[in-house]
């Protein structure tokens, strides 16, 4: 799935495996606080429950960030199902209508480059084209990530609700499309 950027570097995305979780966690490490990093339990059950939904961003063949997503049959009402840490097991199906993006992040020395726009864009598509009964998106962004809310919004995501408290340094904004 590669494509020519800026007419010289390619970006690729593929579909994550269990020997990518070392760099995972390095892309986390440097992506998150630790207050809100996702453990490697996390990700190894993300990628065993949902493999279709967990991808590895590439830049020139190497690694440059991380997407996973899980499908939902709607979004709950439970604002804990969102939380770091939260169980992929007991709100993924694979019939869900509801892509719902749980994390991603790119490596500092790609962020503001238009990679990462690039990368969520494909990330999405290539899901919905799997996943085609695919109506709803949905996700959870920090009030303060102005980068990350320009990407969602600039691929039409609208702000839905908030929540108090998601991140230690602010609230939750819910996007949805």
């Amino acid at each position: 799935m590669a494509v020519l950027f800026f007419g010289v570097k390619m970006i690729d995305i593929r579909k994550a495996v269990v020997s990518d979780l070392d760099m995972i966690m390095k892309v986390e490490e440097e992506g998150f606080p630790s207050e809100i990093r996702e453990s490697r339990k996390v990700f190894l059950d993300r990628l065993n429950e949902f493999p279709d939904g967990f991808f590895m961003l590439l830049r020139d063949g190497d690694v440059s960030g991380y997407f996973c997503c899980e499908l939902w049959e709607k979004v709950p009402e439970n604002t804990n199902d969102f939380f770091v840490g939260h169980d992929i097991s007991k709100v993924h199906s694979k019939s869900g209508k509801v892509l719902y993006v749980s994390s991603w992040a790119i490596l500092k020395k790609f962020r503001g480059t238009g990679y990462g726009k690039k990368y969520f864009e494909k990330c999405i598509d290539s899901v919905k084209k799997s996943y085609p009964a695919v109506s709803k998106l949905f996700l959870v962004v920090n009030e303060n990530w102005a980068g990350p809310r320009k990407i969602y919004s600039d691929y039409g995501f609208n702000e839905c609700g908030e929540i108090k408290g998601f991140f230690p340094d602010g609230s939750g904004i819910m996007m949805e499309k």
